[in-house]
């Protein structure tokens, strides 16, 4: 009886767990019901939700220009939910604040009270087309992911953005990686509720302070367009940035040189329905330009995405995760992180000259 019940014991605890991890997908709970992209809300007088989150301190001026870029116009509101997500120490609880609901204590201690105090300038500076809602997550790394995921899918976010996980010198050189926020990145990736956006701050879009853009200054956007649903979800969102009367939108359109720009093909009739708005013969916004280049592989793009990024302050890619296309075929180094996709590594590279920016866009994939 002794042995049976060992023996029993040994079986279930081996083979319960593993039927358990076959039949359940813990991930299947982020999933929403519907499309909850830029894409739903591509109107100009639409609601944006954006979830944005903060790692460190420095993340905050590079996300606020983003935002504040993100407000085109009174009337068009862009609803800010904002996640400061703080490693959890010792043993310590997991605590999930909600900043606008919090009670006054008697304890003097205040989580996050310089992403608060930040996020509520940009508020008030936009009064009429912002409105931010900030929050504070206290967890265990590996656990970060599902803050930021239940969050997005409560509140019906658009998109979430997420700072890139290194940090450069002011002369370019590296100066710090996190791989523990590479892989929170990676995993809100293959499981948010939402598209999600990567943000690079290379330098330059964070030396503004967010009331540059009210008082007229330009802010140069490019805005590298392939093809595919990532692309058209990045284009999306650089059509609204460019209803900002601050945003000089340029649209580079990379063609194969033996492609025809007329299709059957169901994806480029998409991509040219996305594109019909920033062509020259429908474009009515002298502030947006719609630049079309000829290349025949993939170190000719490269090559000419070299020669113009480095005169803008932010480029929007899309991820375009494992999608081989001739515009890009050759450039297999470029894969230092899957994440970015193909062309927002060799945007990221050392080699490539300027303190650019960069936001790296993938659409929603996790629906039921």
């Amino acid at each position: 009886m002794f042995s049976f019940l060992t023996v029993e014991i040994l079986v279930t605890a081996i083979v319960i767990p593993i039927l358990v991890k076959f039949l359940y997908d813990p991930s299947r709970k982020y999933a929403g019901y519907q499309k909850r992209n830029i894409m739903q809300h591509s109107k100009a007088s639409g609601e944006l939700r954006i979830l944005a989150c903060i790692y460190r301190p420095d993340n905050i001026p590079a996300t606020i220009k983003f935002l504040q870029a993100s407000c085109p116009k009174r009337g068009s509101l862009v609803t800010v939910y904002v996640l400061h997500l703080i490693d959890l120490r010792g043993r310590a609880a997991p605590l999930f604040i909600s900043h606008k609901m919090q009670k006054k204590t008697v304890s003097n201690r205040s989580y996050s009270e310089n992403v608060i105090l930040s996020f509520k300038l940009f508020e008030e500076k936009n009064w009429g087309t912002a409105c931010v809602y900030p929050f504070t997550a206290i967890s265990p790394p590996k656990l970060m992911h599902e803050d930021v995921c239940m969050l997005a899918l409560d509140k019906l976010a658009s998109i979430v953005v997420l700072p890139f996980h290194r940090k450069w010198f002011i002369d370019g050189s590296i100066e710090s990686d996190d791989n523990t926020k590479r892989a929170l990145n990676c995993s809100v990736l293959e499981r948010a509720p939402c598209s999600v956006g990567i943000l690079i701050d290379r330098g330059r879009i964070g030396r503004f302070i967010s009331s540059e853009l009210s008082l007229g200054s330009s802010f140069r956007v490019a805005m590298i367009f392939l093809g595919g649903s990532d692309d058209r979800e990045a284009l999306t969102l650089a059509k609204r940035m460019s209803q900002n009367t601050s945003i000089n939108l340029t649209v580079f359109r990379f063609i194969v040189k033996t492609d025809e720009m007329i299709s059957t093909n169901w994806e480029k009739v998409l991509d040219s329905e996305v594109l019909k708005e920033v062509k020259p013969e429908n474009n009515f916004n002298q502030r947006v330009k719609y630049v079309v280049e000829m290349v025949n592989e993939g170190q000719e793009t490269l090559a000419k995405i070299q020669s113009v990024v480095p005169k803008y302050d932010l480029v929007i890619v899309g991820r375009r995760d494992n999608t081989e296309t001739p515009q890009t075929s050759g450039l297999d180094r470029c894969r230092e992180f899957p994440e970015l996709g193909i062309v927002g590594n060799c945007l990221v590279t050392e080699d490539l000259p300027g303190r650019y920016s960069v936001l790296v866009v993938q659409q929603q994939q996790t629906t039921v």
